[in-house]
């Protein structure tokens, strides 16, 4: 029997907030389509594994966003009604929400969500989530608060993958950050951490750019 909690609902309009243009950056250069291919291929494992089946409103949720005929208030509303529930919903529910906003390039609205059900105690994300979250606040100039998301994984005990590294890269290069960037490069190659040719490629491009070609030589 599901119980409903009081909730702070999220609506389509932030007093004193405006989402400007010009914070956000294409999302080609990480698109948010390889997050909702993972969660269905989650959502559908966890069916093998004798997990319980989703609930007429996950099921509803992933259709709309797969159908890409989802509107914001209406992605707000199911967001609403989904932190309501108790049970919570899968989180491949939450991942696919979250993704399908982002998508809209409402981040701001992301990480707000993202903050509300990091509150929720029965919550527990997965690397998309957070890597969503970090999408989003590096879209917005905020790459220092997906540094704290980071430590939040490692908190959690969850992985960070070559996604997760290399939003990162990408948000520190576009807030010309490319000392800190070169940084966290090293760091991601001296520690293992996931990486793949795009990581090089995103040093490579900032080192160009930034009249720092010379150093082009460490990658031969």
């Amino acid at each position: 029997m599901e119980t409903v909690m009081k909730t702070k609902r999220i609506t389509s309009t932030i007093s004193g907030f405006i989402l400007p243009n010009s914070l956000l950056f294409p999302f080609s250069k990480l698109p948010v389509t390889c997050f909702l291919s993972s969660c269905s291929t989650a959502s559908d494992e966890n069916v093998k594994m004798g997990m319980s089946k989703p609930t007429y409103l996950e099921n509803l949720v992933i259709h709309k966003c797969k159908s890409r005929s989802l509107e914001l208030d209406e992605a707000l509303g199911f967001f609403n009604s989904m932190i309501s529930m108790r049970p919570l919903p899968s989180v491949s529910a939450f991942n696919y929400l979250l993704g399908a906003v982002s998508k809209m390039e409402q981040c701001a609205f992301v990480v707000s969500m993202c903050k509300q059900i990091m509150g929720c105690s029965d919550f527990q994300p997965n690397i998309f989530t957070m890597n969503i979250w970090i999408l989003c606040l590096c879209n917005l100039k905020k790459v220092d608060l997906g540094f704290s998301v980071l430590a939040m994984i490692v908190k959690l005990g969850l992985q960070p993958d070559d996604y997760t590294m290399n939003t990162l890269l990408i948000g520190l290069s576009d807030e010309g950050k490319i000392n800190k960037a070169m940084g966290v490069f090293r760091k991601i190659l001296e520690t293992g951490y996931p990486h793949n040719q795009y990581t090089f490629s995103i040093i490579m491009r900032e080192l160009c750019r930034s009249g720092n070609s010379h150093l082009l030589f460490f990658f031969c």
